[in-house]
């Protein structure tokens, strides 16, 4: 019992010392407050930690964009609220330099799935509470093809209902979300974390 409590008097100590990688620049660190306890499934009895925060708004980057853990993908904070048509979506990403940098892309149609939260009722947005983006609005985004080595039409995610469905040819007009890798080494951030 007294080896368990030093055990978490560390890691609680280690966490309110300051988890953020150096270079980073995090706005938002985990904090002891942003910490839960779950039991843990493999070991019945012993409490695991768990970090409550899966979004967080990047300082060097200007607080224009976002790292979403969970992915490692870096997504804009405030996507547009303008309609394009597929290739003018794909040029809008390729010209952003959100945060000073370049490099954005249309996500895949998974990608931006991933950002969906099956709870959320119509009219949404369909994303998880406590979510850091704005001016996302209950629409349809554009999403590219799953496979991207096959030319194939993009597709929608519905931020109205969270349902994923095929553009087709034409697929008229929509928003574009744009999205980059963040060249975290995620393990490394999770290790710090």
């Amino acid at each position: 019992m007294q080896r368990q409590r030093f055990w978490m008097s560390g890691v609680v100590g280690f966490v309110a010392a300051g988890l953020c990688m150096p270079g980073v620049g995090l706005v938002q660190a985990v904090s002891p407050t942003q910490l839960t306890y779950q039991d843990s499934q493999n070991s019945p009895g012993k409490l695991q930690l768990v970090a409550t925060s899966r979004f967080v708004v990047l300082a060097d980057w200007g607080k224009e964009a976002v790292l979403d853990r969970e992915t490692g993908l870096v997504w804009e904070l405030s996507p547009s609220k303008d309609l394009f048509d597929w290739p003018t979506a794909q040029e809008h990403c390729l010209n952003r330099a959100t945060g000073g940098r370049k490099g954005w892309r249309i996500p895949s149609v998974h990608e931006l799935a991933s950002l969906v939260d099956p709870s959320i009722a119509p009219p949404g947005p369909t994303l998880r509470e406590g979510h850091p983006f704005i001016n996302v609005q209950s629409a349809r985004y554009w999403g590219a093809a799953p496979n991207l080595h096959f030319a194939a039409p993009p597709w929608f995610v519905l931020f109205s209902n969270g349902r994923t469905i095929i553009a087709g040819e034409k697929g008229g007009k929509a928003h574009a979300w744009c999205v980059r890798t963040g060249g975290f080494d995620m393990m490394e951030l999770s290790e710090q974390h």
